[in-house]
């Protein structure tokens, strides 16, 4: 199929119309979602994650107070409830709960204690909840793939493809994480539990996108969603190839007995701006974007910050696409380094959007 690259004028544009409209999609307007992040320990160091990992403190739970600086340790069995709890109150037909990290599978046991805390709780009535797990796929033993193959749980493997693709991970408490990475991947497609491959693209890596596809092609994974690595500066040429290579992928993805590509779903928020909230350890309620670019750009910790559990923290206080640009570019004003790292990753999100719909089956 012919299709144009969307210039950056067009993308420029493109997050103009996506900031007037706001973060809820009719998914979204349905669905009351909440991330956790259970733990900050993990078995890599992957280059394009920010988050402010340690092994400080792991295995010991996090007291659940807000504390100046970086919390560390595990988020205690006392806080994931009450972060259920409040997503139970949302008012909301249908809910999601994510576990993120660090690696959640490192605290499995108050990971499970959660799942079924979710699934048992007396606020949630009949109401559909999807559980969501996030994993490097470290953890992923037979044991613990036959527990999930009993849960209602879907597992995003984060997870950059063979050897060649992962080269940008690397480990750090364990050993063969080649072996372990196929090892994860070759389980969970035999273990029946619901998965998709969620795989990420660094600038120097800018056009592998259709390369990721096909490797989650041959291992027989059930889906994929390829992202941009963002806190990154994109140069244009790195831009294009990203984009063209995109597009090849969702070519591929059209063949049949291919795997599911979720990229199709357009009207994606402006990476790195994201509406959803998360839970960090010691029960602080923020914006996922805070978290995840911390290490790099702390500063949209305090515009970011919603509240903690223990203080009365709301879902209601959820800032929309507008006011979290607005909020971003208080921290990092687009005319400084780091501001215009994230503009331009909030630009090639917008690109990625124009790009999708053009292709989109009429």
């Amino acid at each position: 199929m012919a299709y144009r690259l969307p210039t950056r004028e067009q993308a420029a544009r493109r997050l103009k119309q996506l900031l007037r409209r706001g973060s809820r999609t009719a998914a979204s307007e349905r669905s009351e979602r909440l991330m956790l992040m259970l733990t900050r320990s993990c078995e890599l160091r992957c280059s394009y994650c920010w988050v402010a990992l340690s092994e400080e403190h792991y295995g010991r739970f996090n007291p659940g107070r807000a504390s100046p600086g970086t919390p560390s340790g595990d988020m205690s069995p006392e806080t994931l409830r009450a972060a259920v709890d409040l997503l139970m109150r949302s008012d909301r037909p249908a809910l999601e709960l994510q576990a993120f990290g660090g690696e959640p599978l490192r605290v499995w046991p108050t990971l499970r204690g959660g799942l079924d805390y979710a699934l048992q709780h007396p606020e949630r009535g009949d109401r559909e909840i999807e559980l969501q797990l996030t994993t490097n796929g470290m953890g992923l033993t037979d044991g613990l793939l036959e527990e999930l193959s009993h849960l209602p749980v879907i597992v995003q493997l984060s997870v950059d493809g063979g050897d060649r693709h992962s080269r940008f991970r690397r480990a750090h408490l364990v050993d063969d994480e080649g072996r372990r990475r196929q090892d994860a991947v070759a389980g969970l497609v035999a273990s029946g539990v619901r998965h998709f491959l969620n795989t990420t693209l660094v600038p120097a890596a800018a056009e592998e996108a259709p390369e990721r596809y096909a490797w989650a092609q041959e291992q027989g994974l059930d889906a994929v969603q390829i992202n941009y690595a963002t806190g990154m500066a994109w140069s244009e040429p790195q831009r294009l190839a990203y984009l063209e290579g995109l597009a090849q992928a969702l070519e591929l993805s059209r063949q049949p007995r291919s795997p599911r590509l979720f990229n199709w779903g357009h009207e994606a928020d402006p990476v790195p701006l994201c509406a959803d909230l998360i839970v960090d350890v010691d029960g602080s309620l923020t914006h996922t974007g805070a978290l995840f670019h911390e290490a790099r750009f702390p500063d949209l910790g305090s515009v970011y910050a919603r509240g903690h559990l223990a203080e009365g923290a709301s879902l209601d206080s959820r800032l929309d696409l507008l006011e979290l640009y607005l909020a971003t570019s208080t921290a990092y004003p687009p005319s400084t380094e780091k501001g215009s790292i994230l503009l331009e990753n909030m630009l090639l999100g917008a690109s990625c959007d124009l790009l999708v719909r053009q292709l989109a089956p009429r």
